[in-house]
């Protein structure tokens, strides 16, 4: 993607598939997660069919347009596809170079309580220094978050990965109001969300995370990969306790959820004051 006024190319979705933002649903296992395990590999979490809908095209104005596509992504569980999702995603492109990312999921059929539900994409992988607004500085979850309090952080793509002895989904934040990937030139990507978001940025797909036998065999892709999501499921106790509580839990429901992203530069403002400006500023 390149961005209206010129600047580097900064989104690459060709490392997932050519259809834009691609719907997440999986996340590499948690030892906590065995009580969910079977039931998430039994449904085809991890390997979901997409099967492109619909794409429409609508130039508002001179200074607008808006895409809306429609998404089916299908479990493989049994002979046939009676389950899966319907993934709405409508961009509105401005003429200043921000992109409104409106994305709806609505789940259909017999489905198991949810690790996740948000998009992924792949960013250019010089973009490898991070800033939020959200918890932190370590990783967290919505019921491991009590010491991670809500503040501005700087850390680095490749930090956010921790080498657990058995690979598992890692440097997951939450309440993430705005985040910053850029270069070493100051140049990249703000994203804004309209409410909070849980976030994560790694040189890794979750896929080969989850199919890791350890660290040393898991080699990161010439990318970033930026998940963001409308929640993350918590951890829980399930490898030796009970699992998340309900309020922790994620029920195959339909759900929205909206986040614009802005070109950002050091020589046009701070991130903080450019993610509190308005859409079309």
């Amino acid at each position: 993607m390149r961005w209206p006024n010129g600047s580097n190319v900064i989104i690459d979705s060709s490392n997932f598939n050519h259809h834009g933002l691609q719907l997440n649903i999986f996340r590499a296992l948690l030892p906590n997660d065995r009580p969910q395990k079977w039931a998430w590999k039994n449904f085809g979490l991890d390997r979901m069919t997409p099967e492109p809908i619909s794409f429409n095209i609508n130039e508002v104005d001179a200074k607008m347009v808006k895409i809306e596509t429609k998404i089916i992504y299908k479990l493989t569980r049994g002979t046939g596809f009676t389950h899966g999702f319907d993934h709405f995603v409508t961009y509105t492109i401005f003429a200043n170079g921000v992109i409104d990312v409106e994305s709806k999921v609505v789940p259909y059929g017999e489905l198991p309580m949810l690790p996740r539900i948000g998009v992924k994409m792949a960013i250019g992988n010089e973009y490898e220094n991070l800033q939020w607004y959200g918890r932190g500085p370590h990783e967290n979850y919505i019921d491991r978050q009590t010491g991670a309090a809500l503040g501005l952080y700087k850390s680095t793509v490749t930090e956010q990965y921790f080498p657990y002895l058995d690979p598992q989904a890692t440097g997951n934040r939450e309440d993430v109001k705005w985040l910053l990937l850029s270069n070493s030139a100051g140049e990249g990507l703000l994203v804004v969300a309209k409410d909070r978001l849980s976030a994560t940025a790694l040189h890794y797909r979750e896929n080969d995370i989850y199919h890791a036998k350890n660290t040393a065999a898991l080699n990161p892709v010439d990318a970033v990969v930026l998940s963001l999501d409308f929640k993350q499921r918590g951890v829980g106790n399930g490898s030796c306790g009970p699992d998340v509580l309900p309020q922790y839990d994620i029920a195959p429901e339909p759900c929205s959820f909206r986040f614009s992203l802005r070109p950002f530069s050091t020589k046009t403002g701070k991130a903080l004051e450019m993610a509190r400006r308005t859409i079309e500023q």
